[in-house]
């Protein structure tokens, strides 16, 4: 069975499980030497986010999703809380030690995708209360700490218009909570400089430094945006999508941002460069791709192009060299792969189709042969940011104990809706998941091609209101972690209450 998360992610068939011994694979030549199966007793599973070992994603079994969490030995456990009552479904997308974050909807949320977060593998909701039981919601990333979650959530127009966005529809915006409060991320700075935007998502945070996009009313797309808590930088005048970052601990200075940008892998340095990844001569002639992930010098992603058939391709960046992620894996040409999360201890998880069949893998990555330099980094302009107050944070409701790949590989490079719900994934699944949303009438998960890819964002559940770089009719779609979160849950919403 499949739903449709998102139009970056297109059709997405998933897959997860409880309890399951690893599946070593065979190597070929020049493979990395092997590579773990994230296996289950469900059809399939989909891999979106990872920390210290440890790998989230979502499992379907032809009547709904189910959050999953593999431990460091790749043994599966099922999070599908009760706590979502009947005709339910829910992803997990991001991890940090026994803490999970991502989206569930059931007949206890009235339908719609509320943010969860698991701990020690007991649900609770983290839907604002200030909405009053309307709306919906996504956990989409937590940062290494464990201590601060990012997503979005929809908002009233008075809440909308106090935080720099355009007012008159209840859209949704990227959220942040953090001991016992949560509070919409402003962009009151981008506000004053007379950039208008009406939805934005969520998809990383490291230290305290939170990263996703919006949508920008005057350009008509999404844009890379960075808050530091209390300012709002804008990454790219272009079309943008950040989807992870790394360093944030040290301050801006020592952040890097990774994501798309005109539809190619991209790393931004600080608030000031930066550099595109695209693997231009492995992909080939219109050649698209997108950064996922990044833990230290690690990135990861996806990419295809004429060169590939257009069918996805794992990709991994390490110290400025590009590696050809798929052939490392030992999958043979006609197979379908992407990388969706990286951590600390350089595991790489992601998702690949082989002989029709969707699987989730982990991998300690190690480069093998020569790789491609990546080009230096090109300063871009960023505007001088306005300090603007920090909203007030309203506490979060009491949980109840009982959990946003951007989902598959994607042919493009993702509750994630990317707010306009490439991104997460979460991980509706992920994130990885995909992108930002604008106003949304209708939530929208995200992340349809030949064959059935896998697949934010992230998710791109993903706010953003426009296809993302990677799209092939046979590669493995992705969630922008918005859409996914967002697009894919409601429609999976309505399909659980036809039944």
């Amino acid at each position: 069975m499949s739903i449709r998360i998102s139009p970056l992610w297109g059709r997405v068939a998933l897959m997860g499980s409880l309890g399951i011994a690893p599946v070593v694979v065979a190597p070929a030549a020049h493979a990395i030497s092997f590579f773990t199966d994230l296996a289950s007793t469900f059809p399939s599973v989909y891999s979106y986010g990872s920390a210290d070992g440890a790998t989230v994603g979502w499992a379907e079994d032809g009547v709904s999703l189910y959050a999953m969490y593999w431990d460091s030995a790749s043994n599966a456990t099922n999070l599908h809380p009760a706590i979502l009552g009947d005709n339910s479904a829910s992803l997990a997308l991001g991890v940090s030690g026994d803490r999970v974050v991502g989206w569930g909807l059931g007949d206890a949320t009235g339908g719609s995708i509320h943010a969860l977060v698991w701990n020690n593998l007991v649900a609770s909701d983290l839907h604002p209360s200030s909405l009053l039981g309307t709306g919906y919601s996504s956990a989409l990333g937590i940062n290494a700490a464990g201590d601060k979650i990012v997503g979005y959530a929809t908002a009233t127009d008075a809440d909308l218009m106090s935080n720099g966005y355009v007012g008159g529809a209840f859209s949704p915006v990227a959220r942040r909570w953090d001991n016992g409060f949560n509070w919409i991320l402003p962009v009151n700075t981008l506000d004053s400089a007379g950039q208008r935007i009406s939805s934005s998502a969520a998809f990383g945070i490291s230290g305290n430094i939170a990263v996703g996009n919006g949508f920008f009313e005057t350009q008509g797309y999404d844009s890379a945006i960075l808050w530091d808590g209390i300012t709002s930088y804008r990454l790219s005048d272009l079309y943008s999508q950040a989807r992870a970052i790394d360093g944030g601990e040290l301050g801006l200075s020592g952040a890097r941002t990774v994501g798309v940008q005109e539809n190619q892998a991209y790393v931004w340095n600080g608030v000031s460069s930066g550099t595109s990844l695209h693997p231009t001569s492995y992909l080939g002639v219109g050649g698209t791709s997108e950064a996922r992930a990044i833990s230290g010098n690690l990135i990861v992603g996806v990419g295809a192009g004429a060169n590939t058939a257009n069918l996805n391709r794992a990709l991994a960046w390490q110290n400025g060299v590009f590696y050809d992620l798929h052939s490392q894996l030992g999958l043979a040409d006609d197979a379908i792969s992407e990388a969706t999360s990286v951590d600390s201890q350089g595991y790489v998880s992601g998702n690949y189709i082989v002989n029709g069949e969707k699987k989730a893998f982990r991998v300690k990555f190690t480069p093998v042969g020569g790789g491609t330099p990546t080009p230096e980094p090109i300063a871009t302009p960023v505007p001088t940011p306005i300090p603007t107050p920090v909203p007030t944070p309203e506490p979060i409701p009491t949980p109840a104990p009982t959990p946003m790949p951007t989902p598959e590989p994607i042919p493009t490079p993702a509750p994630t809706p990317v707010p306009t719900p490439e991104p997460i994934p979460t991980p509706e699944p992920i994130a990885t998941p995909a992108p930002t949303p604008e106003p949304i009438a209708t939530p929208d998960p995200t992340p349809i091609p030949t064959p059935e890819p896998i697949s934010d964002p992230n998710p791109q559940p993903s706010p953003d209101p426009q296809a993302t770089p990677v799209s092939d009719p046979s590669s493995i779609p992705e969630p922008s972690a918005a859409a996914l979160l967002v697009l894919g849950g409601v429609a999976l919403a309505s399909r659980l209450r036809r039944r």
